[in-house]
């Protein structure tokens, strides 16, 4: 990516991160102008509504981005985690999955794998996962103290 299309995502993205909301949202969607910008900011788009609620978006942006950049662990997370909210948990899985192998030294891929897996009753994978997962993400930790009482860890 060339310096001034870089410079626009980040820019964009250091708005996000300040809550100026607005200003990151109108960012990204001109970068949508620019194909070589596109796929990313379709992530960041797709992952901006994900923190918003708003799943069906989020989805949308999230699979194109993907589409584009399947390379990409963050938004194969992202997207399967958008897709769990929305109840597409087979599809949730193989992106979820799919992050994992991209960077399996990534926690929150592993936590997204492993609630997927919880929610599919494939618990002793699931407690794998989170276990990883569980010493950077507190949420991962309490999800595994759900499915393994303290006599079991």
């Amino acid at each position: 990516m060339k310096g001034k299309t870089l410079e626009i995502l980040l820019d964009a993205q250091k708005h996000l991160r300040s809550g100026d909301t607005t200003r990151g949202l109108e960012m990204l969607r001109t970068a949508l102008e620019n194909p070589q910008a596109a796929p990313v900011a379709l992530g960041l788009l797709g992952t901006e509504h994900l923190r918003q609620g708003l799943t069906d978006a989020a989805v949308s942006e999230l699979e194109q981005s993907v589409h584009s950049l399947p390379g990409n662990a963050v938004t194969q997370s992202n997207l399967a985690y958008a897709l769990l909210l929305t109840g597409q948990d087979e599809q949730g899985l193989e992106h979820a999955r799919k992050a994992v192998q991209l960077d399996p030294g990534r926690p929150k891929s592993r936590y997204v794998l492993g609630k997927i897996l919880t929610r599919l009753g494939r618990l002793e994978e699931a407690k794998f996962h989170l276990r990883i997962a569980a010493t950077d993400i507190p949420s991962a930790r309490l999800l595994l103290e759900k499915l393994e009482p303290a006599s079991q860890r």
